[in-house]
């Protein structure tokens, strides 16, 4: 079992392994669900939105699957594509 301190802004830090190992990185969004006195924690990945990425423009299919995440990183992150 992996332990972090709670700072005095509420903030703590994922430590190294379990970052590894769930594969975080600088942008991605975090889902936390509380179970009884548990915090499921759990990344909130691309294949989720599969269903909400239909082109990249009217028109255009996305080209790789490096354009795919970058879109779904934008959509994430409520960051318009234009």
């Amino acid at each position: 079992m992996e332990e972090s301190t709670v700072t005095s802004k509420f903030q703590v830090t994922i430590p190294k392994r379990i970052r590894e190992r769930m594969g975080i990185e600088t942008g991605d969004i975090l889902q936390f669900e509380s179970e009884g006195d548990y915090v499921v924690l759990s990344k909130r990945t691309i294949p989720k939105l599969a269903s909400e990425l239909p082109l990249a423009e009217p028109g255009r299919p996305v080209q790789d699957v490096h354009e795919w995440r970058d879109i779904a990183k934008r959509r994430l992150a409520g960051v318009d594509e234009k």
